[in-house]
Parts: C-alpha cells; structure tokens; sequence
C-alpha cells in the first residue's frame, strides 16, 4: 500500500498529544486572537472549534427550518419543497464549478509562500462565480416549466422554481467566498458570518412561509441568501486586506492552468454527481405517492447530516492543513495529520452512526406523527452515509496531489451511474427504501475506488509545477 507509514523519529503519538493539549483547553480570548507562532496542532484545534460553531449554528438554523416547513406544509408539500430545493441546489452546484473547493485548495497553499498568486486566484473564481451565476439563474428560470411539467410531472411547481432562482443566483456567485477564508485559515470568519446569516434566513424563510406557505418560503430562502452573499463579500475582503493578499483581477488568467488541472475535473466530478442525485430523486418522486415517500426520504436524509456533522468539519479544516503544509515542504507534518484525521473521522462516524440509530424514531416524530414510518429508511441511509462519510479522509490524498481527472474516471462516474441505474430498477417497487438502498450501495463502490485510488498515490508524489506559474 503507498500510503506509508509514520517515522519512528517523529512519531504521531506526539501530534496526537500536542492536539488534544492545544485543543481542550482553547479560551475565547485565544480564539479571538489567534497566535502568530501557534504549532500546527493548536492551530488544528482553533480552526476546528471554530468551524464546528459555525456550523452548528448553519445546521441548527436549518434543522429548525426544515421542522417548520414540514409542520406547517404537511407531507404532500413538504416533499414538493424538498424537491424544488434538490433542483436549485443541483443547479447552483453545477454551476459553481467547484469555485469554493479550488479557492480552498490554492490559497491555502500560496497564502504564506506567494501572495500575489493567491490573489490572482481569488480573482479568478470570484469572475467564474459571476458569469456562472448568470447563466444558471437564467437557464432555471427559462427551463422551469420544462421541468416541472415533463420532468417531474408536477407543472405546479413551476412558480416555486422560478423563485428558487434567487437562491441560485446568489449560492452561486458567493460560492468561493467561504472556500477562500478557509484557504486563509480564517474559521472565526466564517463561524460569524455564519450566526449572522442563518439567523437572517431562518427569519426571512419562517415569515415568507406564515405568510404565503410554499411560495413564501422559498421567496423567504432567496433573500436568505442574498444577505449571505453580502455578509461574506465583507469578511474575504477584510481578512484579504489582513493577510497582505491584493484581489487582482487583471493578472487572473496567468493562472488559468489551475482550472484546467483542478477546478475543471472538480467541476465534472460535480456536474455528474449533483444531477445523478436530482435523477435518483426524480425517479421516485414521478411515481404514484412519489412525493410523499420522497418527504421520508427527506426526512432521513436530514438525519444523515447529523452524522456527517462532524467528519465533514474535521475534512474540511485538515484540507487546507495539507495543502498548506504540502506548500511548505512539510512531508512529516503532513503525514501525521493525514494519518490522525483518518481515525478520528473513522471513529466520529462509529459514534454518530449509532447514536442517531437510537434517537431516529424520536427525532422523526418531530418531523410529524406520519414520518416515523420512514425509520427502517432511515437505518439504510445512515449505513450509506458511512460509507460516504468515512471516504472522506483517503479522499485528501487525491485532492493534494490534483489528481481530479482520475477522481472523476475511478470514482465519481461508477458511484453516480450505480446510483441512477440502481434508483430506477429499485424505487419503483421499493418506493423510499429503493431509493435509499441505491444510494448506500453507490457509496459504497465510491469508497472502495476512493482506497484503492488514494493507495496508489500515495504521500510521495512530486508537486505537480502549473504551465501559466
């Protein structure tokens, strides 16, 4: 296996330690002011708490939105609005381009070494942000009756995704701006434009939806994200200035080369994975009673980002640790965090896996007394959910070392046709559950191209040098 292993010299008990010490007893005053020399491990811990209240706050606030919706809309609704939700995000995912995962990836790595580089690249996914959020929003408003009437046979769903065209114009054009102060190691950032948006959302949402029901709601959630946009435009210019790094547009496409080697087949990855997720969903939802199995669905899927909460944080956070520490020339110290996040995302996901299991038919019942039906569908998501949770941590080898285009041949392409082809033999008959059965396996076959991917790699692999660097 080229993964490697940990030097006797260096060992990983030490980093381990040195977390755990840095971590635990973090105060706010040192979370305000971070510590210019702080070690990496402490530096690991700050970003971590910081993300992890950033998103409890996002995640609290949509829990809470999702419980509303589905108390005040009913089932029938409540699988409408999971539906017009899945498209628009489907749409704004596509377009996106993979912007925020790319400003991640990069700016984490020329913060500290090129700070000119690191500008250039902020420029260029803010302009790919723009252009694109113009074509989606467009495109979805033009194609909405298309969609609605042929595609999903429900033409009254046209209006409500005309209206989740807002969400997408402005999901999309702010879609690198949480990547970029992720690459700048700026999670206090993103944690309070978190409060502060969700907060704003989740008000904007409730009152469209008390006033006006489905179409409130989703005009509510538009504007949601418009005061996110404007939220986060403010913190990336303001921790850009902090960091000495200039957003320079006109020196953009000397970096061009970085579309084509990552954002590119990150883009694909995604273009072929969001919409084999939206058809899988489709696939039931055109059914007899396809939408009200579909609000169990989502119903379990809610409860499967209770389970990828954490995981997906910790990933998030040692992303831009790797590549930062690849940037530096750091092969021990990124070793040891590659070879630490991957237990302890295997053991989060152990843990949540089974605690959800055992509050899933209470927090279903929140949802409605009609939704706990949904629990043996819910059991067969979280198993899914593993899978996918867990593949995570190997995926890291494959992302520093820009190995996108093999990602998308090895791994994305097998997970999302299996995922299609599966959901169209299975949902039919199994309505839910054939659904949810679908996607497990899916995950499944993408975590074992995921290992054997990533163990090919390996840690050694020379940084790639851009042709336009």
């Amino acid at each position: 296996m080229g993964w490697g292993s940990a030097s006797p010299g260096d060992p990983a008990d030490a980093f381990m330690k040195s977390l755990i010490r840095s971590a635990l007893p973090l105060t706010w005053a040192s979370l305000v002011r971070p510590d210019p020399g702080a070690t990496t491990a402490s530096r690991l811990g700050r970003a971590l708490t910081w993300n992890v209240i950033g998103a409890l706050c996002s995640s609290a606030s949509n829990f809470v939105l999702m419980l509303a919706a589905a108390r005040m809309l009913g089932r029938e609704q409540f699988g409408e609005y999971g539906m017009i939700q899945s498209t628009a995000l489907t749409v704004s995912g596509v377009a996106q381009l993979a912007i925020g995962y790319t400003a991640t990836r990069y700016v984490s790595e020329f913060r500290a070494s090129d700070k000119a580089r690191a500008g250039r690249v902020i420029a260029l996914c803010s302009a790919v942000g723009i252009a694109t959020a113009a074509i989606a929003t467009a495109t979805l408003v033009l194609a909405a009756p298309w969609i609605a009437t042929e595609t999903l046979k429900a033409p009254q769903l046209t209006t409500g995704l005309v209206l989740s065209s807002a969400l997408v114009c402005f999901a999309t054009m702010g879609g690198y701006q949480t990547g970029v102060l992720a690459g700048l190691e700026s999670y206090d950032a993103i944690a309070r434009g978190l409060m502060l948006s969700s907060a704003m959302n989740l008000a904007a949402a409730l009152a469209g939806a008390l006033s006006f029901g489905l179409l409130g709601l989703l005009a509510g959630t538009g504007v949601g994200a418009a005061l996110q946009w404007l939220i986060f435009r403010r913190l990336v210019v303001a921790r850009c200035r902090e960091n000495g790094i200039r957003i320079s547009y006109a020196g953009m496409f000397r970096d061009r080369a970085i579309v084509f080697r990552f954002a590119l087949p990150a883009s694909i990855g995604g273009l072929i994975a969001m919409p084999a997720a939206w058809l899988a969903n489709a696939c039931l939802a055109r059914q007899a009673a396809g939408f009200s199995e579909l609000g169990l669905y989502s119903a379990a899927m809610s409860l499967r980002s209770l389970v990828l909460f954490l995981p997906l944080l910790l990933n998030q956070v040692t992303m831009s640790f790797l590549n930062h520490e690849r940037g530096r020339q750091r092969p021990g110290s990124y070793r040891r965090i590659f070879y630490y996040n991957l237990g302890i995302t295997g053991g989060l996901l152990f843990a949540s896996v089974a605690v959800v299991s055992l509050i899933g038919p209470w927090v279903l019942a929140l949802f409605g007394r009609s939704f706990t039906a949904g629990y043996t569908v819910t059991i067969v998501v979280l198993i899914g959910t593993a899978f996918e949770g867990i593949m995570q941590a190997p995926y890291q080898l494959i992302q520093t070392h820009e190995r996108m285009w093999l990602s998308v041949a090895f791994v994305t392409l097998p997970r999302d046709v299996s995922r299609v082809v599966l959901a169209s033999m299975l949902a039919p008959a199994m309505g839910a559950m054939g659904l949810a059965t679908a996607s497990a396996i899916a995950s499944a076959i993408a975590l074992c191209a995921t290992v054997v991917l990533a163990s090919a790699i390996g840690f050694e692999t020379p940084a790639p040098k851009l042709a336009c660097a």
